[in-house]
C-alpha cells in the first residue's frame, strides 16, 4: 500500500485568524484577508514615521540657511547692506633707507634717508565691496596751541611712495596699510569747520556712492597717535641747503640725485671719514654729467667734507690727503668743520668762502 506524500510546502499563521495556511498566499482562504495589504500598510506607517522624524532636522536646517539671504534682502531693502570698515593697530617701525632695502653686500655705511610708518589692518566688515582712497586727513586741536590738521597717506615700501592703486575690498576681506604723514600744519577755524580733535577722517566708496569712514587718531588705548608720527627725512636735503643755498640741489642723474652743482664742479658731501664713498659718487655723477649732456658740458668732482670730532675723524683725513695726493682725475675738496647744532648754529655755510679749499692735481704721466 502506497503511503501518502506530506505536503511539504512552507505554511505561515493568517496575522488575521491565526489559521495555517500556505506561506505564498496573498489571500488568507479561511477569513479572506488580503495579508499583502496589511504588510504594505505597515511599511507605510514606517515610512511615514521615518518621514517626521527624521526630516524635521533638514527643514530646521534649511529654515536657518534662508535667515542669512533673508536678513541681506532686509538690510538692502533699507540701504544698510554697504561696506562698513574697521581699523586695527599692528605696529609702528622705521624703514632706513639703504640699510632695510639694500643686500647687505651693498649697504652703505651710514643712513641719511628713513621712512617713519604705522602699520594698521583695514577691514571690511560690510555686505558690499569698497574702495578706499590712499591719503586721509586728520585733525587736532591743543589748548593754548591752536587747531592742526594732518594729512596722512598709504605708503608702498618697496617702492618707498604713496600707494598708486586705491586699496578694493571685498565683503570680510582686510589689508595691511603703511601710513606715513605728508605734512601737519595749523588751520584758521574761522575759515572752515573743525571737526571732534584727534578725529581722522577716511574717504572710501561703495554700492551707495562716497562715504567718510571716521577713526580716532590714535586707534586704541596706549597706542600712539598718528600726530606723533614723524615725517619722512633725507639728511642730505638739509645738507644741500646748507652748503649749497646758491646752486642746483638734487639734479637727478640717473638712478641718484647730485647733491649740488655749479658752472665748474659737481660736488657731493660727506662726512670726512666717509671721504670714499662720497669719492665714488661724485666720479659717477662726474660721468653721468659728462653723459646726459652728451659732452657738450663737463662739471669736474668735487668733495666737500664735513669734520667731527671723533678720535679717528684725523685719521682719515690723512689717509684722503695721501690718497687724493695722486689721483686721477683731479679732485677739488673742501674741509668744512664739524657742524654745530643749537640756536646758534649758522643756517647756510658758503663752503667755498668758509671752507678751506685743498687742490689735488692730476698725477704726472
Amino acid at each position: 500500500m502506497t503511503q501518502p506524500v506530506a505536503d511539504a510546502r512552507p505554511e505561515k499563521s493568517c496575522p488575521r485568524c491565526q489559521s495555517t495556511i500556505a506561506k505564498a498566499a496573498v489571500v488568507c482562504p479561511v477569513c479572506q484577508s488580503d495579508i499583502a495589504e496589511q504588510k504594505q500598510n505597515g511599511f507605510v506607517t514606517f515610512a511615514r514615521f521615518l518621514k517626521d522624524w527624521i526630516g524635521f532636522p533638514t527643514a530646521v536646517v534649511a529654515a536657518v540657511a534662508l535667515i542669512g539671504p533673508a536678513t541681506n534682502a532686509v538690510l538692502a531693502y533699507r540701504g544698510k547692506d554697504g561696506a562698513t570698515l574697521t581699523l586695527k593697530y599692528v605696529g609702528q617701525n622705521i624703514v632706513n633707507i639703504g640699510l632695510d632695502d639694500t643686500p647687505v653686500t651693498e649697504q652703505p655705511n651710514e643712513v641719511f634717508a628713513y621712512i617713519p610708518y604705522v602699520r594698521q589692518v583695514l577691514v571690511n566688515s560690510g555686505l558690499s565691496p569698497a574702495t578706499i582712497q590712499t591719503a586721509f586727513t586728520c585733525y587736532r586741536s591743543e589748548n593754548g596751541v591752536g587747531q592742526f590738521v594732518g594729512n596722512f597717506y598709504f605708503i608702498d615700501l618697496r617702492m618707498q611712495k604713496r600707494l598708486a592703486d586705491d586699496p578694493k575690498l571685498g565683503p570680510g576681506e582686510s589689508v595691511l596699510v603703511d601710513i606715513v604723514v605728508r605734512d601737519i600744519s595749523p588751520i584758521d577755524t574761522t575759515v572752515m569747520t573743525f571737526p571732534a580733535s584727534d578725529t581722522c577722517t577716511l574717504p572710501y566708496t561703495d554700492k551707495y556712492g562716497t562715504h567718510t569712514f571716521s577713526f580716532p587718531a590714535a586707534l586704541e588705548s596706549g597706542t600712539p597717535s598718528l600726530f606723533s608720527l614723524d615725517a619722512p627725512e633725507d639728511r642730505r636735503v638739509a645738507l644741500r641747503e646748507k652748503f649749497c643755498p646758491n646752486m642746483v640741489r638734487g639734479l637727478h642723474l640717473g638712478s641718484e640725485s647730485v647733491d649740488c652743482v655749479d658752472d665748474s664742479h659737481v660736488f657731493a658731501i660727506e662726512p670726512v671719514y666717509l671721504w670714499q664713498d662720497g669719492l665714488q659718487r661724485v666720479l659717477r655723477q662726474s660721468g653721468g654729467f659728462h653723459q646726459i649732456t652728451q659732452g657738450g658740458a663737463t662739471r669736474a668732482p668735487g668733495l666737500v667734507l664735513t669734520g667731527c670730532s671723533a678720535p679717528n675723524c684725523s685719521q682719515q683725513e690723512q689717509e684722503m690727503r695721501q690718497a687724493l695726493r695722486s689721483f686721477t682725475p683731479a679732485v677739488a675738496v673742501w674741509l668744512c668743520p664739524p657742524e654745530v647744532d643749537g640756536p646758534n648754529a649758522p643756517a647756510t655755510i658758503d663752503f667755498k668762502k668758509d671752507c678751506p679749499p685743498v687742490e689735488f692735481s692730476a698725477a704726472p704721466p
